[in-house]
């Protein structure tokens, strides 16, 4: 008998394996698939990776059990939910996954995470992190993909505030100062000899 199959003594036909159980080539019996496999057709398959099994006799593959959202396993024939491991930050999984995936520009997570969240004012999403718009710069956007769609303070104004929401951070230069560029997160003291009013440029 061919693998898979199987015939007691003087049988004039072979059978094929039962559900859940295996053979190997002239076999008078089939024996049940150990942990991590699935009798399929006679023959004892892996358990895809994102799943495990820690069962004897597995008639299916789709009968192993889903790592949870959140987390992967790229293991193949998994005997126990150990292979499941964590999503890391600024990743996300959704149930029997083979691997992470990244959040999308603009949107952030936590490990262990099944989705991502969009960053809020201040903030833009970057390698799924969500990070504080510098100083000088400010939003009251949601999900911005980069700290360089801030917005600037205007030239003659700064500010030294770290993920701002509105434009009220952004304070005129003092007389005697000056902030040529926009985005400023200082102003710098006029040059020896001369002199400015508020909120020079």
């Amino acid at each position: 008998c061919r693998a898979g199959m199987f015939s007691n003594e003087g049988a004039g036909f072979c059978e094929a394996c039962p559900i859940g159980l295996s053979s190997v080539t002239g076999a008078s019996e089939c024996t049940p698939c150990g942990p991590g496999q699935a009798g399929e057709e006679g023959d004892c398959r892996r358990c895809p990776v994102g799943t495990w099994s820690d069962a004897v006799g597995l008639a299916s593959r789709a009968d192993c059990t889903p790592c949870p959202s959140g987390s992967f396993s790229d293991v193949l024939g998994a005997i126990s939910n150990d292979t499941c491991t964590l999503c890391r930050t600024g990743m996300f999984s959704k149930e029997g996954a083979g691997y992470c995936e990244f959040c999308p520009a603009g949107a952030s997570s936590e490990p262990g995470a099944s989705e991502c969240t969009p960053c809020g004012p201040g903030r833009a999403g970057e390698e799924g992190v969500c990070r504080r718009c510098p100083a000088g710069t400010w939003s009251d956007a949601v999900s911005l993909t980069s700290r360089g769609d801030c917005s600037p303070c205007p030239s003659g104004s700064f500010s030294g505030v770290l993920g701002a929401t509105s434009s009220s951070i952004c304070i005129p230069c003092p007389a005697g100062s000056f902030a040529e560029d926009r985005g400023a997160g200082f102003c710098e003291a006029c040059p020896a000899g001369s002199w400015s009013f508020g909120g020079a440029s």
